[in-house]
């Protein structure tokens, strides 16, 4: 490993090449992708790619929802912090909503609360009592 490339990474251990293959069902297109990892962990390749792949499910499903619930993926705001602001609301409506105990997806809770001052206030309540 080249000495200058790693220099400010002291505590490197490892550098993990990923490659991922994926097929639209929908629409049958392939993609192919390699990303790389830099990582401090000093454990197998199985062990390493297990936690790469929890990781990424996790992104996935939270991406999944946020643009089902939100339309993130649709939204055009773009100016300065907007984005990022918007986004960060958008992580912590959804973690209200997630333990919110009232029955539905988290598109439907989100709909109750917005025609709803008492279901908001519901919502609301549950978590200032935790």
């Amino acid at each position: 490993m080249p000495q200058q490339a790693t220099q400010s990474y002291t505590q490197l251990r490892q550098i993990i090449e990923v490659t991922r293959f994926r097929t639209v069902t929908r629409t049958g297109q392939y993609t192919e992708e390699t990303h790389y990892y830099i990582t401090s962990l000093d454990e197998e390749p199985e062990e390493l790619a297990y936690k790469i792949r929890k990781h990424w499910a996790i992104e996935n499903q939270l991406h999944y929802v946020l643009d089902v619930a939100y339309g993130e993926d649709d939204s055009r705001v773009r100016t300065k912090n907007a984005a990022t602001n918007l986004s960060l609301i958008r992580k912590i409506a959804l973690n209200l909503l997630r333990k919110s105990p009232q029955p539905g997806s988290i598109k439907i809770k989100r709909m109750r609360c917005a025609v709803s001052d008492e279901q908001r206030e519901n919502v609301l309540k549950n978590i200032m009592m935790r």
